[in-house]
């Protein structure tokens, strides 16, 4: 949320807070990019993601945990844990990482 802030307010601390949320999109990218080449060495033709596409996976999910904080953080009413909000985040990627640590991949199907 702060980092939201920061970005798009020109707060004086913006930079420090791109520098720091730069720092989390590499440690995830790494988490990423670590435990698909593991999986993928468990399983036969897996093949784990470009760096580019780790990168990618990364942004979008440091992106969705912003957004889900911001959402959570301006409820009223029913106000989401931090337990629950990173259940939600989970429950959206979670799918789509272990069909990636698989080595099944998104493709676009034609329409007859």
């Amino acid at each position: 949320m702060l980092s939201c802030q920061a970005r798009t307010h020109g707060e004086p601390f913006a930079p420090v807070v791109a520098e720091l949320r730069q720092e989390i999109i590499d440690i995830v990218t790494r988490l990423i990019e670590d435990t698909c080449e593991d999986a993928a060495s468990r399983a036969p033709g897996a093949v784990p993601p470009a760096g580019h596409e780790a990168s990618g996976l990364a942004h979008a999910l440091v992106g969705a945990a912003e957004s889900l904080a911001g959402w959570a953080n301006t409820r009223t009413g029913a106000v989401p844990s931090a337990k629950e909000t990173a259940a939600t985040l989970m429950n959206v990627a979670w799918v789509g990482l272990e069909n990636l640590m698989a080595g099944r991949r998104w493709t676009r199907t034609t329409r007859p």
